[in-house]
């Protein structure tokens, strides 16, 4: 919060928390069904010692990152009230090569699992934030955040929310609260 009010440098502050994050170079993807309703894009490092699980759903309209280290630990972090506009403003941010710091959460922010990302010239530092106590951060190479990016722009443009029905006899329709604003 003191971000937004200008009283701190949000990236000296995040690289003094996360000093040596493991760098993602190496990407792949497959997706879960036969349908693409689902995919996952995995980052590692040159070694493999260490990555970065990307879920994403084109019907449930959530994203899951996960950040494994040597096969033993991972963490996840689930985003799932996120909206047309949230995923889209995120995508755009990351994509339009600017240093602004670049923020993935829905409507209740700090209350929920949530993505910030920092745009280096060399790297992009990748951090997720949880209520329940836990944080993991990596940085990814600037192909690999330019497939994921790419290949996420692909899942979210196919995924805007359908309408949906009001229960009214008038039969209007009415898309999420955060449509509404």
């Amino acid at each position: 919060q003191p971000f937004f009010k200008e009283q701190i440098d949000l990236n000296q502050e995040l690289v003094q928390r996360f000093p040596t994050m493991p760098l993602m170079s190496v990407i792949r993807f497959r997706d879960i069904y036969e349908d693409h309703e689902r995919g996952v894009a995995t980052l590692t490092t040159q070694d493999g010692t260490a990555g970065l699980i990307v879920d994403v759903s084109k019907v449930e309209y959530d994203i899951q990152f996960s950040f494994t280290y040597g096969s033993m630990l991972s963490l996840r972090f689930h985003l799932t009230e996120l909206s047309s506009l949230d995923r889209r403003t995120w995508l755009d941010n990351l994509q339009t090569r600017t240093e602004d710091i670049a923020f993935l959460w829905g409507q209740s922010r700090w209350t929920k699992d949530y993505i910030i990302c920092v745009p280096h010239r060399f790297y992009l530092s990748l951090l997720a934030f949880s209520p329940n106590n836990f944080e993991a951060a990596v940085r990814v190479t600037p192909q690999a955040r330019d497939k994921l990016l790419s290949w996420l722009r692909k899942f979210w443009d196919y995924a805007e929310k359908p309408e949906v029905k009001d229960s009214s006899s008038t039969g209007n329709t009415t898309g999420s609260i955060l449509d509404s604003w």
